[in-house]
């Protein structure tokens, strides 16, 4: 098999090998689940951003109004909702990593298409545009035809609704890497919250400033408790629901499969013969002539 003339040389190779069999066998897993994920994921937030401008246009009459200011809308997949994803793609762990020997039937979801097909690809849209109508819903008709008092009786406008839903799109697009994470870590904690705190820090700075389109409006959004009541039923009711959806698909995909560390009693594996059955025995040399070990023998060596 191999072709060297000395064994210390095969040896190494054969453990470089074999440790390369091995990190396929327990990163390809799990690089699988996490990669079908963020495809969905991709979707979905996409969803959640584009279509609250589509349901605002059956009010508007569809005349190409906007709901968020263009400066924040184009900061959405580069600040707020980027690294988050980027570091549950990498490093997020559903399993122990040992312990992916132990559990062959982990790898049958790969192998069925369980976690990457049409309907799971469109299960994630629909939420997404569930949660759209949430959004906008709570948004629109929660806060912009509330009167804001402390601003002479002036009624909150179209920016502070749009606005709000823009709020909410921020908090949920992040709080869905919370509910499907099954890992964390200090840095992926202060990337959600820096995600979060990095809008709120660009919002203020892009309401002083005329020639933005919400100019001095983070401090009549931000000082009104209306705006943070409709921020909180919005986002909470959103992520109840999601989190219930995917607990539940969690749970009868985990009591169907029944996953059992450390065991292999749902594997029908079939019954080896002396034929099949073959240990070689280590005599030192790369190219040496060995001979097989029956089944017997193998047990009277153990």
């Amino acid at each position: 098999f191999f072709f060297f003339n000395d064994t210390a040389t095969t040896e190494i190779y054969t453990e470089q090998i074999v440790g390369s069999v091995r990190c396929v066998q327990e990163t390809g897993r799990e690089s699988y689940r996490r990669n079908t994920t963020l495809i969905c994921y991709n979707f979905f937030k996409n969803m959640l951003m584009i279509l609250p401008t589509f349901w605002f246009g059956f009010e508007n009459g569809f005349s190409g109004v906007r709901i968020y200011d263009a400066y924040i809308f184009q900061m959405f997949n580069i600040f707020y909702a980027s690294l988050p994803i980027v570091i549950y793609s990498v490093y997020d762990e559903e399993f122990i990593t040992p312990h992916l020997e132990e559990m062959p039937n982990a790898y049958i979801q790969g192998m069925k298409n369980e976690l990457y097909n049409g309907f799971i690809l469109l299960r994630w849209i629909v939420n997404g545009g569930l949660q759209a109508i949430v959004m906008y819903i709570g948004a629109y008709y929660g806060v912009e035809g509330n009167f804001y008092s402390q601003d002479h009786g002036h009624s909150n406008d179209i920016w502070v609704s749009g606005m709000t839903v823009y709020s909410a799109l921020v908090v949920l697009a992040n709080s869905k890497i919370v509910i499907f994470s099954n890992s964390f870590s200090f840095l992926s904690v202060i990337i959600l919250v820096g995600s979060v705190l990095m809008y709120v820090l660009q919002f203020a700075i892009a309401s002083l400033f005329q020639f933005f389109d919400v100019h001095l409006y983070f401090g009549r959004m931000f000082n009104q408790g209306l705006f943070y009541v409709s921020l909180i039923l919005i986002s909470v009711s959103c992520t109840f629901v999601d989190l219930a959806i995917d607990k539940f698909i969690y749970f009868t995909k985990l009591n169907r499969k029944s996953f059992k560390i450390g065991s292999t009693t749902n594997v029908n594996l079939p019954e080896l013969s002396d034929k099949h059955l073959q240990e070689r025995r280590h005599t030192g040399f790369a190219f040496s002539q060995e001979e097989p070990l029956t089944k017997n023998q193998i047990k009277q060596s153990n």
